[in-house]
């Protein structure tokens, strides 16, 4: 306005001085019209996050923990909720626990969940991702109206999300997290196996294709004494096909042989065991398994066991005592001893990536008896 109202005075001063004057009557130019001014457009910059690539899915996962613990500080789950995918009832089962402590004046109250480490796992097909995730959790205090507080654990945990993209990733599911016990806090910490049904555990459901892809199908609730679907390798399955490999018996040598050791000497003990791999067949599916032995228990006779992971070695002139698996008795007597192997495995379909075998097997050695002496000095002439 004030530029108009410029224009009319400069206009009225020049009609002024033209009348006082004999100068002609003055020829007024129009002012040019002003150019519209340019409006410049650029697209939207896009969030690390909205990437579809192996680094777009791990920035989702950091960007979703982040919404997650804001949710968990401030009750409000709006936003979290709009990053999973419709299908994925976990995850509003998870977000439903935060709306349940917050009800009635609850809260939930510690710092966020923090990202340690972040890296993609195996090999989902198109459209998918899976992240594993190292995550610090602070403690948190859940009080829920009319209850007393409940503190959770503080630690680090790993989770597996698993992502689908349809025009932006979203979660597809969740980490299972134990129920535990005293309810709320449990959703926090994934530390042991989540439970379903009435005595069930809940394991994910994977599909390899023969070109070595995995992909996850869904969940099954393994309860005891429940059959499972005729084609899905559940984890029992995998057990029992595992069972079924005859597995060498690790002998127990000891020395000093002769089945004789003195009271506070080193008794050696040692075994042979070594790893092995083994192919089964299952459900028309060709199952490898790679098996090793993972602990030794040396049951010595005398109420008490060794526990190692080494199988122990054979005397060896110049080699230290400490590398040796060796035990003193303190008094004399009678002993059986006994080893006990545990052997552990892990199995894949053709091409497929290594998962563990859910449980172990044990081998036990036929007993030993062992003589536990005194030695006695004795006094020897030479005459």
């Amino acid at each position: 306005m004030r530029q108009i109202h410029r224009h009319a005075l400069a206009l009225g001063l020049a009609l002024a001085l033209s009348a006082c004057g004999g100068d002609p009557e003055p020829q007024f130019e129009a002012d040019p019209s002003p150019a519209p001014s340019e409006v410049t457009t650029s697209a939207p910059v896009k969030e690390a996050w909205e990437e579809k690539s192996d680094d777009g899915a791990i920035a989702f996962v950091e960007h979703w923990i982040k919404t997650f613990s804001t949710a968990f500080q401030t009750g409000d789950t709006a936003a979290v909720r709009d990053l999973a995918d419709a299908r994925c009832d976990a995850c509003d089962g998870l977000v439903d626990l935060i709306d349940a402590a917050y009800a009635e004046g609850g809260s939930i109250r510690g710092d966020a969940w923090s990202v340690v480490a972040a890296r993609p796992s195996g090999t989902p097909p198109e459209g998918r991702a899976a992240i594993s995730v190292d995550i610090e959790q602070p403690q948190q205090v859940v009080k829920k109206a009319g209850e007393q507080p409940m503190r959770t654990s503080a630690g680090e945990a790993t989770y597996l999300f698993e992502l689908r993209w349809d025009g932006g990733w979203a979660v597809a599911s969740i980490p299972q997290c134990s129920r535990g016990d005293g309810g709320a806090p449990a959703f926090y910490g994934c530390g042991e196996q989540a439970a379903c049904g009435d005595e069930g555990l809940l394991y994910n459901v994977w599909a390899t294709t023969p070109s070595g892809q995995t992909s996850l199908t869904g969940t099954w609730c393994d309860e005891p004494d429940q059959a499972a679907p005729t084609n899905v390798l559940t984890p029992g399955r995998i057990l029992e096909a595992f069972e079924s490999i005859p597995l060498p018996e690790a002998p127990l040598e000891v020395q000093p042989p002769g089945g004789v050791t003195l009271v506070n000497f080193d008794t050696i003990l040692h075994t042979e065991a070594q790893p092995f791999t083994e192919t089964v067949q299952l459900l028309n599916r060709q199952i490898a398994f790679d098996i090793e032995p993972s602990e030794f228990t040396w049951t010595l006779g005398d109420g008490r066991t060794l526990t190692t992971t080494d199988p122990g070695r054979a005397w060896r002139a110049g080699l230290p005592m400490n590398e040796y698996v060796s035990y003193r008795y303190a008094k004399a007597g009678t002993v059986r001893l006994q080893l006990t192997t545990t052997w552990s495995a892990r199995w894949r379909l053709p091409n497929g990536p290594w998962r563990p075998v859910v449980d172990t097997v044990e081998i036990t050695s036929p007993p030993q008896q062992l003589e536990v002496t005194t030695a006695r000095p004795q006094l020897v002439s030479y005459d």
